[in-house]
């Protein structure tokens, strides 16, 4: 099993610019909090990462 805590840190530059360019495509107001994640997975025929993406908008509601 891997080290949860021993993991390379995110390029925070590269973040924001990909937050930046989901904002633009999408044209998100700037109330609109935009979550990046990156998963492991470990099943057979699955890629080894998965990018999520998620935009809570102000009146709550999630858009994925």
């Amino acid at each position: 099993m891997d080290n949860l805590f021993d993991r390379p840190r995110s390029n925070i530059d590269t973040v924001c610019k990909v937050k930046q360019l989901v904002i633009e495509h999408f044209n998100l107001c700037e109330a609109t909090i935009v979550s990046i994640s990156e998963l492991r997975f470990h099943e057979e025929g699955c890629p080894p990462l998965e990018t999520i993406v998620t935009a809570r908008h102000e009146d709550g509601t999630i858009q994925d």
